[in-house]
């Protein structure tokens, strides 16, 4: 095997399983926001290509971001 065919067989591997954990996160997050919250996130996340916890993480990083420079 090829060292091309191993790292496609390997990417192909991680994106199944990023594909994984993404719909499974997904699911908590239904149990834990109101729908029009997780129909936002939702969109978000599509928009950008983010897993739940890397669009959760950016929008909290923002918001808190924003309210410690507006402290200053």
């Amino acid at each position: 095997m090829t060292d091309e065919m191993l790292h496609a067989q390997m990417a192909a591997g991680y994106a199944a399983q990023r594909l994984q954990i993404a719909q499974q996160q997904d699911k908590h997050i239904e149990h834990l926001l109101p729908p029009d919250l997780q129909n936002s996130l939702q969109h978000f996340m599509t928009a950008r290509e983010y897993t739940a916890k890397q669009a959760l993480s950016f929008i909290l990083y923002q918001f808190f971001g924003s309210c410690s420079r507006s402290l200053r």
